[in-house]
């Protein structure tokens, strides 16, 4: 199969050194092949088109990382501040129990 596509490709070989505007060497056409010609306008317009997927892509998921940030940092906080409370509650509890405890060794007296 190889030396069929190369004797398509090598049947006429190209006159040119293939540099030039006009250069022909790299022209070629095999079965299954279409040749394209574009401007590099165009061609500027196709990679700046990519480009600009790709930008808008990556800020899409930048925004979308940002949400679940802020997301988590606001969990964080509420949890941080039920944590507090829970301190406050213990530390309270356990002072009672203190002074219930003082209490009673006091009276015992």
């Amino acid at each position: 199969m190889k030396a069929i596509i190369t004797d398509q490709l090598l049947k006429e070989a190209p006159k040119d050194d293939g540099y030039g505007s006009n250069s022909t060497k790299n022209d070629f056409v095999a079965n299954g092949q279409i040749m394209v010609t574009i401007t590099l306008a165009e061609y500027r317009s196709l990679v700046k088109g990519n480009s600009d997927a790709q930008v808008s892509d990556a800020k899409s998921k930048q925004y979308h990382a940002e949400q679940e940030r802020d997301g988590l940092k606001k969990q964080v906080a509420d949890l941080q501040k039920q944590l507090e409370e829970l301190k406050g509650l213990i530390q309270s509890k356990f002072s009672q129990d203190t002074e219930d405890k003082n209490d009673g060794i006091n009276t015992a007296d």
